[in-house]
């Protein structure tokens, strides 16, 4: 008997499964909206006075002032400011990043 010897390959790759009729969604990146930087003044009761920073993620400036003051009322809000009241009419707005991503 005469062996000849004969090359050992790997086994042959196979194409991905599809199935036909599944649509795939196209995933759509998220909408990155850019970053304003809302900031208030506060008083404390014994007259004395601080500043609150709040960073928010809208369209507008508008929509950040209101964002803001919306949160600037929640309880950590007023617990981290020592119960300092806030005053929303003197608050400022700047733009802080466009392009930044979004918060994880």
């Amino acid at each position: 008997m005469t062996v000849i010897p004969h090359p050992v390959s790997s086994l042959p790759r196979t194409a991905p499964v599809s199935r036909p009729g599944i649509l795939r969604s196209a995933k759509r990146e998220p909408e990155v909206l850019p970053v304003w930087l809302v900031t208030m003044s506060t008083v404390a009761a014994d007259g004395t006075g601080g500043t609150q920073w709040f960073a928010v993620r809208t369209h507008t400036a508008a929509q950040a002032m209101a964002e803001a003051a919306v949160q600037a009322r929640s309880a950590a809000a007023v617990a981290h400011r020592r119960g300092a009241r806030v005053r929303v009419e003197q608050a400022e707005v700047a733009l802080w990043k466009a392009d930044s991503p979004a918060y994880g």
